[in-house]
């Protein structure tokens, strides 16, 4: 059953513009890659290598990385990470790299662990079931695809390794600051199918939320009570296929037992949040007024991609934006999705002033203190403390909600209009104090 869950999904998502099955098989393979430490930077160069860092299983990783043409190393760079869906691998988005190399910014595209099976991505739930809501998938009982990290899979909704993804990216983001100029501010993360469900965890675990400035998620959702909001105010766009037949934007009521909020994949079975909750979420999150929502026009896609988008930006904190995109399409990723991502991701940076205060713990605790990334898992929610966890703030635990983001703290970005004030402003002490000195 698995190999047939391979083939078809496979043949399913695979695309001529963001991935394909000539670039597919051409690949590198891990074992054949040159490591980074054999290899010294050149504009316009796309190289596959061996990541440096492994995990205790011993599995090694490819990725493919691209270099401007126009690259200089005495100015920083902007980074797209780009995660491929589940079975494909490091070589199956060519269409990214090919625009990072004309369009001014680095294009790393790693390889997931594949175990015993297919490269994939861990996270968004795909590992946790049963979860929060209950079982991921619709037959927990029967089938399914346990890989060899897993051990022991808890039931037959496990479809993708148990390693550490984000780990992994961690090491990665690191390695690649080592070989070329990355600027920390314009880390982005675009994902696809299995690589988009991964994005989800990225954004929602402590270790890797802080590291990207923006993320885009194409036909890819986390599973049912795995919807959870981003750690920090975050921009996002999600781009979903109408008739999408794995990942369906939308309830299908009859699959889901009249459930609105659970979208079922037909196919297999698999139970996911729906695109709109997911919006939503990363919306109040970053402090939306989720009820302002508005029409919108995606102008990197063709006018004739039926594309239905809505965008949260109102009251939004530290100019996040939440995009949600549904066009015409299936799960394939459009022609115009790499243009759309990096024409939102250009849009963002990620703040200086955005972190949580380094070393705060909620003060000396009998059972231990408490640093931010405990309190974002145990007391704060959306860019505050969560309903009923209004005692573990104030003064008593050391104000949380004035050093931890994910509590409260403040992420000051100041406007167009603002920086152009200050500018002035500094043009005019300038004047002031050559007038005094030629006066002196």
């Amino acid at each position: 059953r698995a190999t047939q869950i391979a083939a078809r999904f496979l043949t399913a998502t695979i695309t001529g513009t963001y991935g394909g099955p000539t670039e597919r098989q051409s690949g590198t393979t891990a074992a054949h890659a040159r490591t980074s430490t054999e290899w010294h930077a050149r504009r316009g160069a796309t190289v596959d290598l061996q990541q440096r860092y492994v995990p205790e299983s011993g599995q090694r990783s490819t990725y493919r990385l691209t270099v401007p043409t126009d690259y200089v190393k005495t100015r920083s760079w902007p980074l797209v990470v780009g995660f491929h869906g589940w079975a494909f691998a490091h070589d199956s988005n060519p269409g990214l790299h090919a625009h990072g190399l004309s369009n001014g910014y680095i294009v790393a595209t790693p390889s997931g662990y594949k175990d015993d099976k297919w490269p994939s991505w861990n996270g968004g739930g795909s590992t946790r079931s049963p979860g929060p809501a209950g079982p991921t998938c619709t037959m927990p009982r029967s089938g399914g695809v346990c890989y060899k990290s897993c051990g022991r899979c808890a039931d037959a909704c496990w479809w993708t390794t148990c390693e550490d993804s984000v780990a992994q990216i961690l090491a990665l983001l690191d390695e690649i600051s080592t070989l070329l100029s990355v600027d920390s501010k314009m880390v982005y993360a675009v994902g696809h199918s299995n690589g988009a469900t991964f994005l989800y965890e990225l954004a929602a675990d402590a270790r890797s939320a802080p590291k990207f400035a923006a993320f885009v998620a194409i036909a890819g959702l986390p599973h049912v009570g795995f919807n959870r909001p981003p750690l920090r105010p975050t921009s996002f766009l999600g781009l979903f296929g109408a008739a999408d037949p794995f990942m369906p934007p939308t309830a299908n009521l009859s699959l889901s037992g009249g459930d609105r909020s659970v979208s079922v994949d037909p196919t297999f079975g698999s139970r996911y949040a729906v695109a709109r909750d997911v919006s939503t979420t990363w919306a109040s999150a970053a402090g939306c007024d989720v009820a302002a929502a508005v029409p919108y026009t995606l102008l990197a896609a063709p006018a004739s991609a039926a594309n239905r988008c809505t965008r949260w930006a109102r009251g939004c904190h530290g100019g996040a934006e939440v995009v949600e995109c549904v066009h015409a399409g299936g799960h394939e990723p459009p022609p115009w999705s790499v243009a759309a991502a990096w024409s939102f991701f250009r849009r963002h940076k990620a703040h200086t002033d955005c972190h949580d205060t380094p070393g705060w713990t909620n003060g000396p605790r009998p059972g231990g203190a408490l640093g931010c990334a405990e309190y974002a898992e145990k007391f704060c929610t959306g860019f505050g403390l969560a309903v009923g966890a209004a005692w573990a703030g104030g003064a008593a635990f050391n104000h949380p909600e004035r050093h931890c983001v994910v509590c409260g703290k403040k992420c000051w970005h100041p406007s167009a209009k603002q920086r152009e004030r200050r500018q002035e402003g500094g043009q005019r002490v300038s004047a002031t104090k050559a007038i005094k000195i030629q006066l002196k």
